[in-house]
């Protein structure tokens, strides 16, 4: 049977790994889900529903016994082998390619409608 104490004891440690790989600081780990958000696959965010779940029905002695651990267990496993395959350094580096590659995109396009009010005024 899972334990409360396990439980949290896992969901701390998962809550460290979103944080060291995500930068996600929320505490409770629904929130700490939905703070990360599309930054884990959808899978990752059903298997959050489903320790969501168990999480409420652990809070009650009587209804902790319907927890299904093996569920919360691949639950666990699947978002700890999500997170493992996450790169802060290759996040943080695409996300910089990706602001540079907007603000490149943006200065053209200035640029575009600046030669085309030049040619319509007749400056060009």
């Amino acid at each position: 049977m899972l334990t409360r104490e396990s439980f949290e004891a896992r969901e701390n440690d998962l809550l460290a790994a979103m944080k060291t790989k995500l930068g996600v600081r929320k505490r409770p780990l629904a929130a700490a889900l939905r703070r990360a958000g599309r930054r884990l696959p959808k899978s990752a965010r059903a298997q959050g529903r489903v320790l969501e779940e168990a999480r409420r029905k652990l809070i009650h002695p009587r209804i902790a016994r319907q927890v299904d651990p093996v569920r919360v267990q691949r639950a666990f496993d699947t978002i700890s082998e999500q997170l493992d395959k996450i790169d802060p350094k290759e996040r943080r580096k695409d996300a910089m390619l990706h602001w540079l590659a907007a603000l490149i995109l943006n200065m053209i396009l200035l640029g575009a409608v600046i030669a085309a009010v030049l040619y319509l005024l007749g400056h060009l």
